[in-house]
């Protein structure tokens, strides 16, 4: 079960917002989360510091490791210092941040539940995965750093400094379409608030240009990273 949802982590989210519209739609009526300001900050709040935590933990990991491979694992290096250093997965803690943030903004809470338990289950099981993994290859140097780095609650106070140059090379080449993504996940929530409240369909203006803007600039570093070595180390 670790392998499958392992090679499939990227594809099982579609799973999740494929969810949004039946759910939304026949729990219109005892839907919104009871918040004293506009879901849409908070939502906001999250992608955001889940994205920053996210490229900050790209960014000063060792090359071959923490990477989008699906059909096995790579590690030749174990990550201990950055983020590696307050919590053991930093990259599944954002996406947890970035995915509450998309799926907040339906400010359905039965859509919310069901989102958080299928996440927290799955990073479960794929961690479990990923540590075994792990502990085969590093043994005490891992069994060492598990001992006193949190599991995924970072500890703050034990952060311990990176000698790694953030690479943003590597950030580009990995993430170039990240953002792009999330946008498009945003967009697709808001408009189906929009489509069940309304029976219309309609995207802001505001979304609609940033799309334009993000998939020209994904284009672009997607060219650079197949046809040049721009973005190679």
């Amino acid at each position: 079960m670790g392998k499958f949802f392992f090679k499939y982590r990227g594809q099982i989210p579609v799973f999740v917002l494929v969810l949004a519209f039946p759910i939304l739609y026949f729990s219109n009526h005892i839907q919104n989360l009871v918040l004293d300001f506009n879901v849409n900050i908070l939502s906001l709040f999250l992608v955001l510091f889940g994205c920053i935590f996210r490229y900050l933990a790209i960014g000063f990991s060792y090359p071959n490791t923490s990477g989008r491979n699906r059909d096995s694992q790579v590690a030749d290096k174990l990550n201990k210092h950055s983020l590696y250093s307050i919590t053991r997965n930093p990259l599944y803690l954002s996406n947890m941040l970035i995915w509450t943030g998309v799926v907040i903004r339906s400010n359905n809470l039965l859509y919310v539940l069901l989102c958080l338990a299928i996440m927290i289950s799955m990073y479960n099981i794929i961690i479990n995965h990923e540590e075994f993994f792990l502990k085969n290859k590093f043994k005490n140097e891992f069994i060492s750093w598990k001992k006193i780095t949190p599991r995924l609650i970072p500890n703050f106070f034990i952060y311990k400094k990176s000698n790694n140059k953030f690479n943003y090379k590597s950030l580009l080449r990995r993430e170039y379409a990240g953002l792009l993504a999330i946008l498009i996940c945003i967009t697709y929530i808001d408009s189906l608030k929009i489509y069940i409240s309304s029976s219309s369909l309609a995207i802001s203006n505001n979304l609609f240009y940033l799309i334009i803007v993000l998939t020209i600039i994904s284009l672009i570093l997607k060219y650079l990273r197949k046809n040049t070595t721009i973005l190679d180390d």
